[in-house]
């Protein structure tokens, strides 16, 4: 990742949405002076200000911003279908994880090594079991990064009927 080219791709996205220095900076949630030192080439984009640009201009495509690979901007009804994909692919994933055996092996796992689950059911009263449940009332996703074998990023960002 050449972080100049990054940055390039940086400003030409604020060109685009025909903001300001004070403005972009301010919709990232960072100072004016931040962004100034960023485009400067003094810092470097953190991934906290990739991430703010992500969540401000969710049609931004991340290979494009990194990699300069593809369009800039991709079209919202595209991203839906490529979140639908991704929606899909990680309800599969859950699903598998839950159908994992009490001695923690996975159903397809002929390995001998597989992975266990401490099956401590003495737990302190201050302690209690992580279920769904009380799981989705911890945290919210707000998006999820998917690297591929490929070099690629996809982003999804889950929609509010979005349940663990």
């Amino acid at each position: 990742m050449n972080t100049n080219e990054v940055v390039g791709r940086i400003r030409k996205l604020q060109m685009l949405k025909g903001l300001s220095n004070n403005e972009f900076a301010e919709l990232l949630g960072i100072s004016p002076a931040a962004l100034s030192h960023i485009y400067n080439g003094r810092n470097a984009p953190s991934m906290t200000i990739l991430e703010a640009i992500f969540r401000k201009f969710p049609n931004v495509n991340f290979n494009h911003l990194i990699k300069g690979e593809g369009n800039l901007l991709e079209p919202l009804n595209e991203m839906k279908d490529n979140n639908t994909l991704f929606s899909n692919q990680l309800t599969d994933n859950y699903n598998t994880v839950n159908r994992m055996d009490e001695s923690g092996k996975h159903p397809n796992s002929d390995s001998k090594e597989a992975v266990s689950i401490p099956a401590n059911k003495n737990l302190e009263s201050s302690q209690r079991e992580l279920t769904n449940e009380n799981i989705s009332n911890l945290f919210t996703i707000v998006k999820v990064a998917l690297f591929t074998s490929d070099g690629k990023v996809i982003f999804y960002t889950p929609t509010q009927d979005f349940n663990l």
